[in-house]
């Protein structure tokens, strides 16, 4: 199994050293073997959860992977302690911000 990052000429990523496409049992197996406990699946929750920490645009991940953006919300985006914080700084900063414009 080879992982290409430019375009193939089936669409997918992973496929065979002849271009055959690589099924999910294959990459299941692989997965099996190399990272035990991962699932094909776990994969995608990953990927889609670091794009949207990394700021990609929703309406493009919506367009790549066919879910709507609602679904990317609720399926694919986890929060943690580290996001919770950051929110409420965020919230907190903006709040210190318009009442200093508000008192000037």
């Amino acid at each position: 199994m080879r992982r290409r990052a430019e375009a193939s000429l089936s669409g997918f990523i992973f496929e065979t050293s002849t271009g055959q496409v690589l099924g999910h049992r294959n990459i299941a197996r692989h997965l099996a073997l190399h990272l035990p406990g991962t699932a094909p699946h776990m994969l995608r929750h990953t990927y889609m959860t670091n794009a949207v920490k990394r700021g990609v645009n929703l309406k493009a991940l919506s367009e790549l992977t066919g879910d709507s953006i609602e679904t990317i919300l609720k399926v694919y985006v986890h929060t943690d302690d580290s996001d919770l914080m950051a929110a409420a700084l965020a919230a907190v900063s903006a709040a210190a911000v318009t009442e200093i414009n508000l008192t000037e």
